[in-house]
């Protein structure tokens, strides 16, 4: 189940305190509508009391889908006293999490991909390579500066009609204010999974944090 616990806050407006409930885990099979406070960011969501100002209060959690059987172990940034693609043991593992995949994630943005992956039933390796690729090979001039380049799901192209068989990305621009997509054929997808089912550098990971850094350094790797 979900567990929460009450923290102390101050109003960084009014400087009165307050409190705020932070959650240590969050089951969203067993309550469902956290799944949304969750992309929506409503978890970190704090309103002062005393002067109605809105803050952001970021913390970390698990987040736990037995559905979907993965669970992801949530940091809102990046660790700065270790390297952050350092495996956990593999004992955590127990016998409750056989079938899961699970994995360390920071920032937000990483978060959301994740959770959206592995509803979809993607390997999330897959789609970082893919990521990789697009950035660096297939469209650069279109993709390497970008501020935010993410999975979203899996969807119709915007002018192909009913055809349902692409990728959606999410992409941001740090020269315009708002959100564009951009889909690509499922087929990119197929092909980076073959790809590394036969790639001997993407093979029993165990549990670290998998991004599109990660899989730059292990295609970098010649051994």
């Amino acid at each position: 189940m979900s567990q929460q616990r009450t923290i102390d806050v101050q109003c960084p407006k009014c400087g009165r305190p307050g409190t705020f409930e932070v959650w240590d885990s969050v089951n969203v099979d067993l309550d469902p509508e956290m799944r949304a406070k969750v992309l929506n960011e409503e978890i970190f969501e704090w309103t002062c009391p005393h002067c109605g100002e809105e803050v952001y209060v970021p913390f970390g959690f698990i987040y736990h889908d037995m559905k979907h059987k993965f669970m992801l172990f949530f940091d809102p940034v990046d660790p700065e006293d270790h390297d952050k693609y350092e495996p956990m043991p593999n004992n955590m593992i127990t016998p409750f999490l056989e079938g899961y995949t699970v994995r360390p994630v920071y920032g937000i943005w990483n978060l959301k991909e994740k959770i959206l992956t592995f509803e979809a039933g993607l390997n999330d390796l897959a789609i970082e390579r893919v990521k990789y690729f697009l950035r660096h090979y297939i469209v650069p001039d279109m993709l390497s500066e970008l501020e935010m380049f993410r999975f979203y799901g899996i969807g119709p192209h915007p002018n192909a009609g009913n055809d349902n068989d692409h990728l959606i990305f999410i992409m941001k621009d740090p020269k315009r204010d708002h959100i564009e997509t951009f889909p690509i054929g499922l087929s990119f997808y197929e092909e980076s999974l073959n790809a590394l089912t036969i790639d001997p550098r993407f093979q029993n990971i165990g549990i670290q944090c998998i991004d599109e850094e990660w899989i730059a350094t292990k295609l970098k790797d010649v051994k």
